[in-house]
């Protein structure tokens, strides 16, 4: 899957993690810089036409929700102790499911830093 990993969501150890497990990954930072825009991030996400992963869930969700077409969103609430690793296993599980993200908003629960 090719992810956009949002500033908020780009730690270390997930980024690396996502690529073992074959991901394309961006981070917002590399690509836009730090303190992009959630505006500037979702029109690069369609540009590049890569799967925003972000825990901004409210903003991300409002903007998925203006557009008539994005290339996906995957919302990460954190609330519990869950590990790195059951994320990563998560978005595969997703990737199985939904082969085609376009369009679609899926929240990531059950997983914290």
């Amino acid at each position: 899957m090719r992810l956009l990993l949002d500033e908020n969501a780009a730690d270390r150890r997930f980024v690396a993690q996502l690529r073992a497990a074959g991901h394309d990954v961006e981070t917002t930072t590399t690509s836009l810089g730090v303190g992009a825009s959630d505006r500037a991030i979702f029109a690069y996400a369609i540009e590049t036409a890569r799967v925003i992963v972000t825990r901004d869930c409210d903003d991300f969700r409002a903007l998925a929700d203006a557009s008539e077409v994005h290339p996906g969103l995957l919302l990460i609430f954190a609330g519990s102790v869950a590990a790195v690793e059951a994320l990563v296993r998560a978005v595969a599980h997703v990737e199985t499911l939904f082969p085609n993200m376009d369009d679609l908003v899926l929240s990531l629960v059950e997983f914290s830093w």
